[in-house]
């Protein structure tokens, strides 16, 4: 029988959760799903496949309301407004704060939480501002489900929480890579690439410092956007490197940008969910990451990670990298068909 689906999620700018969430949409709706993708804030960059509808909650109108209030405060208007736009969903899953804050209140059936990293680290870093115990109070508040055991596994030593919890396969679609990997030629030979957003937990300045201490010829190019962009073009032009380092903007297809890359080079600071890592696999494109977050480790072998913070390793092995990159082919991962990702997630309808 088919279902009704509603994702939930802050934006649809960027960022491999963002791109989670369209994949799933795309291959519930090829499953003869109903789906409704709903944003708290109207941002779309992404290309929204057909039969999906995107709704967008005016979350930005609540924001003076006090954050130990706004969870519960919301969620009665996000119930009563999904109820009048949408309908009543066989399933809601929320991504990301602050929408796992509002859902977590949330009276409408069947809502769970998913977790795109382990929350141990993410209090660290993304939620920092935010008082631990009140995030711990969200998570305990709902089933919760995550993209690999070990962000659940994270998750229960972390939180303690008597929900069940659920690990679902991450919505990648390797035909679909593939293919518009295939789209268009980048025009720039001999490359190193790395694709996310500009933000402080992804540390492109470890990687543009790196970069010009290996000394390489090959070019740097960065795709994507955010709010550190205008840091990191000071920092660019400061090191008198504007030729070498290329930065592209927001492109919604990077796919031919990996597909062409001598090598991919991740430098986050906290990669539990590890969608680049596969999408380079899917493109047989090499790959290097410091050592930081569950899939790094999980997904990568010794050789391909350098610790944290360590510019002068990362440049090391830039160096070989763009000598040998058939030496840093990803190790061979296990991808699930669209069928049972479809089933996976349609597990969690109670």
């Amino acid at each position: 029988m088919n279902k009704h689906v509603l994702l939930a999620i802050f934006t649809l700018r960027g960022g491999g959760a963002e791109r989670n969430v369209i994949s799933l949409a795309k291959l519930l709706v090829d499953a003869g799903h109903h789906v409704d993708i709903v944003v708290f804030k109207n941002q779309i960059e992404h290309d929204i496949p057909p039969g999906i509808t995107v709704h967008y909650f005016p979350y930005a109108k609540y924001r003076s309301i006090p954050r130990f209030l706004r969870g519960t405060w919301v969620a009665k208007r996000f119930d009563r407004w999904v109820k009048r736009f949408i309908g009543q969903p066989d399933l809601i899953l929320s991504n990301l704060f602050p929408v796992d804050l509002v859902l977590s209140r949330s009276k409408l059936a069947n809502v769970v939480l998913v977790l795109h990293a382990a929350l141990s680290d993410e209090v660290k870093t993304t939620l920092k501002a935010w008082d631990p115990n009140e995030v711990l109070k969200v998570y305990r508040s709902k089933p919760v489900a995550g993209n690999c055991e070990d962000v659940v596994e994270d998750f229960v030593r972390f939180t303690g929480s008597r929900f069940a919890t659920s690990v679902l396969p991450t919505p990648i679609i390797t035909e679909d890579i593939d293919l518009k990997s295939r789209a268009f030629n980048p025009g720039v030979e001999g490359y190193l690439v790395s694709v996310g957003r500009f933000e402080a937990s992804k540390h492109l300045d470890h990687l543009i410092n790196a970069y010009v201490k290996s000394g390489i010829s090959e070019k740097l190019v960065i795709v994507g956007s955010g709010k550190e962009e205008p840091v990191i073009r000071e920092q660019i032009k400061a090191l008198g490197r504007s030729k070498d380092i290329i930065l592209t903007g927001f492109i919604a297809n990077p796919y031919p940008f990996i597909r062409h890359a001598v090598g991919f080079v991740l430098c986050a600071e906290n990669e539990a969910q590890g969608l680049v890592i596969r999408e380079s696999a899917i493109l047989n494109t090499g790959f290097v990451a410091q050592d930081s977050g569950l899939a790094t480790k999980a997904l990568l072998a010794d050789h391909q990670r350098v610790p944290f913070g360590d510019e002068e390793a990362l440049a090391s092995k830039l160096r070989v990298l763009v000598a040998s990159p058939e030496q840093f082919s990803v190790p061979k991962l296990n991808f699930v068909s669209a069928e049972q990702i479809v089933d996976a997630h349609l597990d969690l309808i109670k």
